[in-house]
């Protein structure tokens, strides 16, 4: 799938300096910064929720609890 983009000439520079720093194409620079703005915005959704359920119930997990409770042990 094909996606364009207008960008102004200050930023395709920016854009493709930063691919050329690190070595990637201009499509995964982009691909790459949409994505970890998604991760990101779910990341902040699931903050926000933890510290709602945290003020409402006053219970707090430790590392070894989430994990022995999401099985990643």
């Amino acid at each position: 799938m094909a996606i364009s983009l207008r960008v102004t000439p200050q930023e395709q520079i920016l854009i493709e300096n930063y691919a050329n720093v690190h070595g990637i194409s201009v499509s995964e620079t982009l691909r790459r910064a949409f994505f970890e703005m998604i991760e990101d915005e779910i990341d902040l959704e699931y903050c926000l929720k933890s510290i709602a359920d945290y003020e409402s119930t006053g219970k707090a997990y430790t590392l070894d609890e989430l994990d022995t409770e999401f099985d990643r042990k």
